[in-house]
């Protein structure tokens, strides 16, 4: 048939005549091709859901449904007079996942509320809506004629679009200890029924691991390509890759839990750290030429058990006072009555029974034990030792945990000689000292027991430095000679620090 006179739609008479005047006639009808002139909304992520609400979707707007308005289509007495597609999806709302739920006819054409199907691929995609309803004989025809009719199809590959939407990460958590099984994560708790490490609510996309990287980092990221996996976990498209970037390091480990619906879960290894920070993360599939990217964050703590010094890690070779309070960071133990049954607490190898740990083992209170020895090992008059708090469950030679303490024993002479004049004495300590609490230049009578042999109770000490004691002789005619002995009276001497209790009896002091 030629095209209608001026494009436009309308009843023209056919007449065909044939050979010995046979002819016969029939009416011809031109109609105007249906047209989708919008689509609302025109956008929908691969899942099927709409960007913007679909304010025409009469009482179907659920977030997967769009309106289609077609021009020129007949009268419809219910959305099974038609049928639409998407691309290859025929919305039947039986095998296809979209279906179309409403169509009202006007004078304007037909408006249809129709459920978006899935997609994998972005983009425009083509819309066909189809009038497949019986229509109505042309007017005056007979109601019992055969009508051959072209069929009545809008189409339109521009009013509608899918896209991929940013990944983003649903499920951020870590387990120090895994289920048995596949998934590190059972139920939503970790093995042995611990709650996984999840970000905080004002940070929700940031998740704290250890430095050591002990344990199992298990993400979910929405918006992602859907793909193929290996009963292991790994992919099975060639050319594909999937891979976990914590800071500057990647995962050694990444396994696929599940993919489907756009959504991808996994489990990883996180690398091992030295710094503790914050740190920028993201999981990258790649697929061919296109890679997709959910961001994250990982905060780096450190997990290691440590033991510090509240105060000042010193005290007396004579052991006792006061206690030591020990900040514990990490420690596993945590109840107060059962510690002493599985640690052990010592001092350069000297075990100390008085402990006692706080409740939440954040502290410990330890009194040193004394470290007065033939093989207690002094310099300038302090050692230092380790403290070792050791798991008495763990292994030989399983290591625990140290940190440092200084003894200090009370001054030591390690010089005494003659005066090049003989005029007095002089006596070297092996440390510098409070100068037994008293002024630079003072009698003699609180430092010696006898001073008799130094020339009487007119005898003079000075203290030259801290850490020499100049004595002056008296009038009284000086016994003492080279080898003869001298001793300090107790109780006199500490350390210019004040830590070392005072002077205990002395070995006799040999003069040079």
């Amino acid at each position: 048939m030629p095209p209608s006179e001026g494009g436009r739609g309308g009843s023209v008479r056919v007449q065909v005549a044939g050979r010995g005047g046979v002819s016969t006639a029939f009416d011809f009808i031109y109609f105007e091709s249906p047209k989708i002139e919008s689509v609302q909304p025109g956008l929908a992520t691969l899942t099927g859901r709409v960007a913007q609400p679909c304010a025409s979707c009469a009482l179907r707007d659920d977030g997967n449904t769009v309106s289609i308005w077609v021009s020129r289509m007949p009268s419809v007495s219910s959305p099974s007079d038609l049928q639409v597609t998407f691309d290859s999806h025929v919305c039947n709302g039986i095998t296809s996942p979209c279906a179309v739920w409403d169509a009202v006819s006007t004078n304007q054409g037909v408006y249809l509320t129709v459920s978006v199907p899935p997609s994998t691929t972005p983009g425009p995609t083509t819309i066909e809506v189809e009038y497949t309803a019986t229509p109505s004989p042309p007017p005056g025809a007979s109601l019992t004629g055969s009508f051959h009719r072209s069929p009545r199809i809008a189409s339109s590959s521009t009013h509608f679009s899918y896209y991929r939407p940013t990944p983003k990460l649903s499920l951020i958590a870590w387990c120090t200890l895994c289920n048995p099984g596949p998934s590190c994560l059972v139920t939503g708790s970790c093995g042995g029924g611990a709650m996984p490490t999840t970000p905080f609510f004002d940070q929700p996309d940031t998740v704290s691991v250890p430095l050591s990287g002990e344990g199992v980092l298990i993400l979910r990221a929405s918006n992602m390509p859907t793909v193929q996996v290996t009963d292991q976990g790994s992919l099975l498209i060639p050319g594909s890759d999937i891979r976990v970037a914590i800071g500057d390091a990647l995962s050694p480990s990444v396994k696929i839990l599940s993919s489907s619906s756009s959504i991808l879960e996994l489990q990883c290894v996180v690398p091992r750290s030295f710094q503790p920070l914050v740190v920028s993360a993201s999981i990258q599939l790649t697929l061919g030429s296109e890679t997709s990217t959910a961001s994250f964050f990982v905060r780096l703590f450190d997990d290691s058990v440590k033991a510090s010094c509240l105060g000042p890690c010193i005290g007396p070779s004579s052991g006792g006072g006061e206690p030591l309070s020990l900040s514990l960071a990490n420690f596993p133990h945590t109840v107060t009555s059962t510690f002493s049954q599985r640690y052990a607490v010592s001092f350069g190898g000297v075990l100390t029974t008085q402990v006692t740990l706080s409740s939440g083992g954040v502290s410990l209170a330890v009194t040193p034990p004394s470290y007065e020895c033939d093989e207690c090992e002094y310099v300038d008059g302090f050692a230092r030792v380790e403290v070792l708090i050791r798991d008495l469950t763990a292994m030989e030679g399983g290591g625990g945990i140290s940190l440092v303490y200084e003894y200090w024993r009370p001054p030591q002479v390690v010089s005494s000689r003659f005066l090049d004049d003989a005029s007095g004495i002089e006596l070297t300590f092996d440390t510098e000292t409070d100068r037994a609490g008293g002024t630079i230049t003072s009698g003699c009578s609180s430092l010696f027991t006898d001073l008799t042999p130094l020339g009487g109770p007119l005898a003079t000490c000075t203290w030259a430095s801290p850490s020499l004691l100049v004595v002056t002789f008296g009038p009284q005619d000086p016994s003492i000679v080279p080898g003869d002995s001298l001793a300090l009276t107790p109780g006199t001497v500490r350390t210019a620090n004040k830590v070392s209790p005072a002077s205990h009896p002395p070995q006799p002091l040999t003069l040079e």
